[in-house]
C-alpha cells in the first residue's frame, strides 16, 4: 500500500548508516539479506559499501522502485517478491540480516514465524540488525490500540495496516 502510493526515500536512515559502519563490514560479513528493503536506500548503501546484497519484499512497487534505483546508480543486487513467511533461501546463507523499520508491519504470530525464518537463513554466528517503532512514535499515536502491543494505523498512506509497537520489557518476547 505504501508503495503503491509512491512513497520513496531519497537516502539512506542515517542511523542505519552509523550501526551498520560500527557492526558489518564486507570482508566480515559478505552476503547480507535485506529484509523488507522499501525503496532501497538503505540496500544500495550497503551494495556502495561492498555488500552482497539480496533483499526481499512484500510490496511489487517496491520492488519496482528498489530495482530502478539500484540500477540508476550502476550497482546489482537480487531481489525477490516474497509474500509467504517462508523465505526462498537455504539454512545459513546469510552472513547479516538487516530488518530496518519491518519487523513492526506484524501481528505476533506472524511475527514469530518471520523470525523463525530470519534465525534459520542467518548463519550461526551472524548479525541480525533491526529497528521497529518506539513507543510514543507517530505510528503508536496516530493508530487505534488494538491490545496487546498491536495497532491498525489511521493514517492515509498506511490506514488499516496492523502494527506492533514494543515497550523495551516486550522485546524478549519476540527475539
Amino acid at each position: 500500500k505504501l508503495y503503491g502510493a509512491g512513497h520513496a526515500l531519497s537516502y539512506p536512515n542515517s542511523a542505519f548508516v552509523t550501526i551498520t559502519h560500527r557492526l558489518l563490514s564486507p570482508a566480515e560479513h559478505p552476503n547480507v539479506l535485506d529484509y523488507g528493503f522499501g525503496s532501497g536506500e538503505n540496500m544500495i548503501h550497503l551494495l556502495k559499501r561492498g555488500f552482497r546484497v539480496t533483499g526481499c519484499e512484500v510490496s511489487a512497487n517496491a520492488i519496482k522502485t528498489a530495482s530502478s534505483r539500484i540500477a540508476a546508480a550502476a550497482l546489482q543486487a537480487e531481489l525477490h517478491l516474497t509474500a509467504s513467511p517462508r523465505l526462498p533461501f537455504g539454512d545459513g546463507a546469510f552472513d547479516a540480516v538487516v530488518a530496518w523499520q519491518v519487523l513492526n508491519y506484524n501481528t505476533w504470530e506472524s511475527l514469530a514465524q518471520t523470525v523463525s525464518e530470519i534465525d534459520r537463513v542467518l548463519k550461526p554466528g551472524g548479525v541480525f540488525l533491526c529497528a521497529i517503532n518506539a513507543p510514543g512514535d507517530y505510528v503508536q499515536t496516530h493508530s487505534e490500540p488494538l491490545g496487546n502491543s498491536l495497532y491498525r494505523m489511521a493514517f492515509s498512506s498506511q490506514a488499516g495496516l496492523h502494527t506492533l509497537v514494543l515497550e523495551r520489557e516486550r522485546l524478549a518476547d519476540c527475539f
